[in-house]
């Protein structure tokens, strides 16, 4: 993890970087109302974990009963000091698939494989993606094979309080909070990105959206949402990043799908939402799969146009700007 100082945009600069044992594939920024002198970082480290003699204390073994300082099954926290960047550091590894029960540190599992009926779902010990509403105090993560909540007040310390599974669900990918936090809509990225997963024969609970109403700190299930527009064999096709669009009174997300463009989906209603704008980017190659994608990313907006209008290249230079 790298932090860096950009107060001439210019000529940012680095001023930290922070090693963890399985690298950053993301991370989310956490801010503490209570805490004015630091900023905190989830990491979702999803890679292998490294050799010990490259970082100390880090260990690969896959069952914790066997190893309980596992590198797997937690996330981890940095602390960066806002007057003091250069100090930060992680000052936690929150184990957050524990079992409270009986302590067991793989105590979720994986909703199920589609492609893979017949073998036992594996232990989750990663998140992919965590989004934080801190005025609300809870976090939602995309958890390989579950949905999770996170009680945040504790910014260092945040403690699970929910989890939901799904057998519909093969890799929970990415979660994002109405306005309101009432709701969360997860993505399950089937096949990992790579396959055409929106053709006129796949199920329509796969690679989709999974839209979950929110009370008391505890999910419920409302629907399912997947766009409506079936895509070729030739097209990687499946839902990837969502993000939110702040429109007052209304729940918009707009949301990813590879060679499948980018479709925005009104989910006020949890239990009807349905799509109200699109951009279909087109297959890269009409006879042979080559892979392509409508990148999408926090903060970046995009201009929706008519399906007909079909781009030519792999990837629109808005694109490759912000993906």
């Amino acid at each position: 993890m790298r932090v860096f100082d950009i107060s001439d945009i210019k000529n940012p600069k680095q001023v930290a970087a922070v090693q963890t044992c399985r690298g950053s594939h993301t991370h989310t920024l956490v801010v503490d109302p209570n805490d004015k002198d630091n900023v905190y970082i989830y990491v979702s480290g999803t890679s292998f974990v490294r050799q010990s003699e490259e970082l100390a204390g880090c260990s690969r073994e896959e069952k914790p009963e066997k190893d309980p300082n596992t590198s797997l099954f937690r996330i981890d926290v940095i602390k960066v000091p806002l007057a003091a960047p250069q100090q930060a550091k992680v000052v936690s590894s929150p184990r957050v698939f524990i079992d409270a029960r009986t302590g067991a540190l793989n105590g979720l599992n994986n909703g199920g494989s589609h492609d893979k009926k017949a073998e036992k779902p594996a232990d989750t010990n990663q998140c992919h993606d965590i989004t934080v509403y801190s005025a609300f105090g809870l976090a939602a993560g995309a958890c390989s094979g579950n949905g999770i909540l996170l009680d945040i007040r504790d910014p260092v310390h945040p403690k699970r309080v929910d989890a939901v599974n799904d057998p519909n669900y093969s890799y929970w990918h990415s979660a994002s909070f109405s306005n309101d936090g009432t709701k969360v809509v997860f993505t399950d990225e089937w096949g990992g990105g790579l396959q055409p997963r929106c053709r006129p024969t796949d199920p329509n609970r796969w690679g989709a959206d999974a839209i979950f109403n929110l009370k008391d700190d505890k999910l419920s299930f409302a629907s399912y949402y997947k766009m409506p527009a079936a895509q070729t064999e030739t097209e990687n096709c499946v839902a990837h990043n969502g993000s939110l669009i702040p429109v007052p009174g209304r729940d918009i997300e707009v949301q990813a799908w590879y060679q499948g463009g980018i479709s925005v989906m009104d989910f006020t209603d949890a239990a009807h939402p349905y799509e109200i704008a699109y951009f279909d980017r087109g297959p890269v190659d009409a006879k042979a799969l080559v892979l392509g994608e409508t990148g999408l990313r926090t903060g970046t907006t995009a201009t929706f146009m008519d399906r007909r209008l079909r781009a030519a290249s792999m990837c629109s230079s808005w694109c490759q700007a912000n993906f």
